[in-house]
């Protein structure tokens, strides 16, 4: 298993990250509000208490990543894995998209008005 890479404090607000490898990391508390993560790896990435108000994070790979009390309203997951992603306390809209057949209510995320 790689070693765990910190970023305290990251501010991806609105950044085109598409692509990217962030396997292993600590985003916990990053902010990426309207970030484009699309095909993003967050394989095993810390993303607790992490801002992603309205990011895309379409086809992105969150296989085993932690988003505890995130910020997912409006989050673009389509074609998202999201298999393991621990969502516990993690707070959603009704703009947030969930790839088919996903339940974000049984990965422990909450329905926010």
């Amino acid at each position: 298993m790689p070693a765990t890479t910190t970023q305290p404090d990251t501010n991806l607000y609105g950044r085109n990250i598409d692509n990217a490898n962030l396997t292993s990391f600590n985003l916990t508390g990053a902010v990426l509000i309207e970030a484009n993560a699309r095909g993003t790896v967050f394989y095993r990435t810390n993303l607790t208490e992490a801002d992603m108000e309205d990011a895309d994070l379409t086809g992105a790979d969150l296989r085993d990543a932690k988003l505890v009390s995130a910020n997912v309203c409006g989050v673009c997951f389509d074609g998202a894995d999201l298999d393991g992603a621990d969502f516990t306390d993690a707070i959603y809209n009704a703009e947030t998209v969930w790839p088919e057949g996903f339940s974000p209510s049984a990965a422990g995320a909450v329905l926010v008005f």
